[in-house]
């Protein structure tokens, strides 16, 4: 393994309760690894929000997942990610970036 890559089964995975398949709000899960990481400076937690009125918006972020890239398209099979981009109220990828788009704020 490279770049700091490590391995983890699942122990668990929990689905978000109010997830709507028809529009993808809600779409994300919770991941219990079986053993514990390391971290370092490739391998860092993702943390939540310290404040809970700022919405963010304008602040850069990382898009990440194993989600389909096109309706009814296949999952990859690597992580896939774009580089910072700005957040918004609703999010609006573009074309350039990515070729799918989803128009929720409730990803979050």
């Amino acid at each position: 393994m490279s770049d700091g890559e490590q391995r983890a089964s699942l122990a668990q995975i929990v689905d978000f309760p109010s997830y709507e398949a028809s529009s993808t709000n809600g779409d994300y899960s919770l991941l219990k690894l079986s053993n514990p990481i390391t971290y370092s400076a490739a391998m860092r937690p993702a943390c939540l929000p310290k404040d809970p009125n700022n919405d963010y918006t304008g602040s850069m972020a990382l898009v990440s997942g194993w989600g389909t890239t096109s309706s009814g398209g296949s999952q990859p099979n690597i992580l896939m990610k774009l580089d910072q981009v700005p957040v918004s109220k609703h999010l609006h990828l573009t074309e350039s970036k990515s070729s799918q788009r989803p128009d929720s704020h409730s990803l979050l």
